[in-house]
């Protein structure tokens, strides 16, 4: 049983890409850790729940024996960014944290998306920047956010929304740019990519973990983005992958087709996260880049997390 002493979290998406070192973070920063995975994990020092978020009655019953201080509540299914799933997402997510505060839950933070904004505006400021999304991800994800503070405020609840932008980093999807370039080099292959001149903001997954992990233990409510606030062309960061390998003559710029609907920039203003939650990262994109090119040198191809 979970000891009196600790500040309780429960965790959705735990063993995904974010979640893994999340958890990890969260440990680091003295909380109890106790996820709810759809089959049982080794969560190490932590608590495994075997509960689908989707469940309502499954996750009612887990919560109240649990009795969480906090909740951090990054699962979601990006199989496809415009599929009605979203919806039942949106309803689970609700739930959740209906049943997080029954239980006696006080502070949530919930993942959002860089992708809830008006894309046009490039350079994205939480209270200025239209919420305009054009997936329904996006919008899923910009009516929970709006639901939930709303709740929070009718009901005495602190809830902020991590608004997350690019991330990269060890045990990624090779669906995703960067592993898909990395691994494409390092198996003698061309690494096939669009023009490059996409402007973008990438943290390294275990900084975004960190700045969940901060934002969580802070008292700042509503969205607050998660980003470095440092432009970065797409080509640059390829460039500096395949540099890293010794293979830049094997990239080929263009060879793919950029969709017609992708922005030119889209960047964070991280002031919030840096003044108010008194977090910045700890890895720089070249730092970051070298650490997930070892990864991938040292682990079998699309090794991933648990799940």
């Amino acid at each position: 049983m979970p000891t009196a002493d600790r500040q309780r979290v429960l965790m959705t998406g735990a063993t995904g890409f974010i979640g893994w070192p999340t958890a990890q973070a969260l440990r680091t920063a003295g909380f109890e850790v106790h996820a709810l995975t759809r089959t049982a994990v080794d969560m190490g020092a932590g608590h495994s729940h075997v509960v689908d978020v989707l469940d309502r009655d499954g996750v009612t019953e887990a919560i109240a024996e649990i009795r969480p201080s906090h909740l951090m509540h990054l699962a979601w299914d990006l199989s496809d960014y415009d599929g009605p799933h979203h919806l039942s997402w949106v309803r689970a997510s609700l739930h959740l944290l209906e049943q997080f505060k029954r239980a006696g839950g006080h502070r949530a933070v919930l993942a959002g998306t860089c992708f809830e904004y008006d894309a046009s505006y490039g350079y994205c400021t939480e209270a200025l920047t239209p919420i305009r999304p054009t997936t329904f991800y996006g919008q899923a994800k910009a009516s929970l956010s709006s639901l939930a503070h709303s709740f929070a405020e009718a009901g005495g609840l602190s809830v902020a929304s991590a608004r997350i932008f690019f991330v990269y980093g060890p045990r990624q999807s090779s669906r995703q740019l960067i592993p898909d370039v990395i691994e494409s080099l390092l198996a003698g292959e061309t690494a096939e990519c669009t023009h490059g001149q996409q402007v973008r903001d990438y943290l390294h997954v275990e900084d975004v973990a960190g700045a969940c992990t901060a934002l969580l233990q802070s008292s700042v409510e509503g969205s607050v983005n998660v980003g470095s606030g440092v432009p970065t062309r797409l080509q640059d960061m390829i460039y500096t992958v395949a540099d890293a390998i010794g293979t830049r003559s094997r990239v080929a710029l263009g060879a793919r087709s950029a969709s017609p609907n992708e922005p030119p920039l889209l960047v964070a203003n991280p002031a919030r996260l840096q003044e108010r939650v008194g977090w910045r990262p700890s890895f720089t994109l070249r730092e970051g880049l070298l650490d997930t090119v070892e990864w991938w040198r040292s682990t079998a191809p699309r090794t991933t997390a648990p799940s």
